[in-house]
């Protein structure tokens, strides 16, 4: 699969559709393109926007594996990490298999882990598990977009609800609610009941 080419990425619209995923795995981002272009803004911006297309259409997370230069940052054009909501870098002190990975978040639009270190043991012949070394959670008020806010608040006047009703209501296509419902429930606003309609949380009961 190709990101630089129209067909590819439409059959993996499809494929999303099909399989009802939540999470989309490019690894590595450098042999989903053309391998020449990876320096080039222009295109790399062009190849990004096809992402933030299934991103938003589909309503899927996309996770982009790529690997580092020699100063230890994403390889490629810098509109790659311009595009992404958060930036990840794993970092190991030796070539040690019991030296810990470092885990450090770069770039962040919400708020959540800043640093995990991970120790990865296991016996001779089993996979090697991860173990918690260290973490650090910085603190912040997260960010919503205005349709986030939107459903939100059409939960909390109006819930249960589903997402058509919310759309029924007005304020937002039928495009942006599943995005934005996804992001009021990562921000723990909203959630789905046994009857997959949409309520507020109780920290939202509270906000309000």
């Amino acid at each position: 699969m190709r990101l630089d080419d129209d067909d590819d990425v439409d059959q993996l619209s499809t494929l999303i559709a099909h399989t009802r995923a939540e999470l989309v795995v490019i690894d590595s981002l450098s042999r989903a393109h053309d391998a020449a272009s990876e320096n080039d803004n222009a295109l790399m911006g062009g190849v990004m926007l096809k992402l933030e297309r299934l991103r938003s259409e589909d309503g899927v997370a996309i996770l982009l594996l790529a690997h580092a230069n020699a100063a230890g940052e994403a390889r490629g054009a810098s509109a790659i990490t311009a595009a992404c909501d958060n930036e990840f870098r794993l970092a190991r002190a030796s070539e040690s298999l019991e030296s810990p990975i470092t885990i450090t978040r770069h770039k962040a639009r919400q708020a959540g882990v800043e640093r995990v270190r991970l120790r990865f043991r296991g016996l001779a012949g089993e996979p090697m598990a991860p173990e918690l070394v260290e973490d650090k959670v910085k603190p912040k008020r997260t960010q919503l977009s205005e349709h986030a806010r939107h459903v939100a608040t059409a939960v909390r006047e109006h819930g249960p609800i589903s997402a058509n009703r919310i759309v029924k209501l007005g304020g937002i296509s039928s495009r942006d609610v599943g995005p934005a419902l996804k992001e009021g429930a990562v921000a723990r606003l909203i959630e789905q009941n046994e009857d997959d309609l949409w309520i507020a949380t109780a920290a939202e009961d509270e906000a309000a």
